[in-house]
């Protein structure tokens, strides 16, 4: 039997482990067919660029905890496993990455023998596992400079930006400038925003879009008043 670790307290804590039978879903991407073009005999298909969430069971059993009869013990699971908002989850067979998940079933165990407690959890999950060194800031000071992208898939990375005045950025072709920095601006180019500490700073942005990071190296260059860079990476893969 193994266990799941769910918002950082890992499930053997309070006696729930994961028997077999785990569910290993891979996301559906969302296209778009057009199944009647003249002159066209094949299926012409729009990609629209997104994935949609999985759903991940876990067939699990819940042994008795010394004090705590089987009632009392779901009663805690299930405050344990509720959520209103996807918190991390991570399952020990992929130990590279975790999801952003939350609960969706209605819970419902079943009592045997008064002594263990059976039931399937079920979590809503982003389609897209992160990987823990995506999470590393990698720090750069001398450009041009070289990022590797070791996942399939383009990164939306968190940078923080060190300079005065007017810059450009570049990574391989894509280029952002930024006019007025005092020191720095941090951007986040999954949330497409500029800010320092607190203050927005998106009008300090002056082209679009915002950076992706694609798989294999990347050149990175940036204009001389550039002293350094910061990147959260946020490698993911399916």
């Amino acid at each position: 039997m193994s266990y799941f670790e769910y918002k950082g307290k890992r499930s053997d804590e309070l006696g729930l482990f994961v028997q077999h039978g785990q569910t290993f879903p891979f996301p559906e991407k969302v296209v778009e067919r057009n199944n009647e073009v003249d002159g066209l005999s094949e299926e012409l298909i729009y990609d629209r660029g997104f994935y949609r969430n999985v759903i991940i069971s876990f067939p699990v059993i819940a042994k008795p905890i010394p004090g705590c009869t089987v009632k009392e013990q779901i009663h805690e699971i299930v405050a344990y496993l509720y959520s209103s908002k996807d918190e991390p989850l991570y399952t020990p067979d992929d130990p590279a990455y975790y999801r952003m998940a939350t609960v969706t079933n209605a819970m419902e165990f079943v009592e045997h023998l008064e002594k263990v407690g059976e039931g399937v959890i079920e979590f809503s999950a982003q389609p897209h596992r992160r990987a823990y060194e995506g999470e590393r800031v990698k720090t750069y000071t001398k450009f041009p400079a070289t990022i590797y992208n070791p996942t399939f898939e383009r990164s939306k990375p968190i940078m923080r930006l060190y300079g005065k005045g007017d810059f450009d950025v570049f990574i391989n072709q894509q280029k952002m400038q930024f006019k007025g920095i005092t020191d720095y601006i941090e951007i986040d180019c999954k949330l497409l925003q500029g800010k320092r500490g607190a203050e927005n700073l998106s009008n300090k942005i002056f082209s679009y879009p915002f950076f992706n990071i694609p798989p294999g190296n990347n050149t990175i260059e940036a204009s001389i008043n550039v002293t350094k860079m910061e990147i959260v990476p946020r490698w993911v893969n399916i």
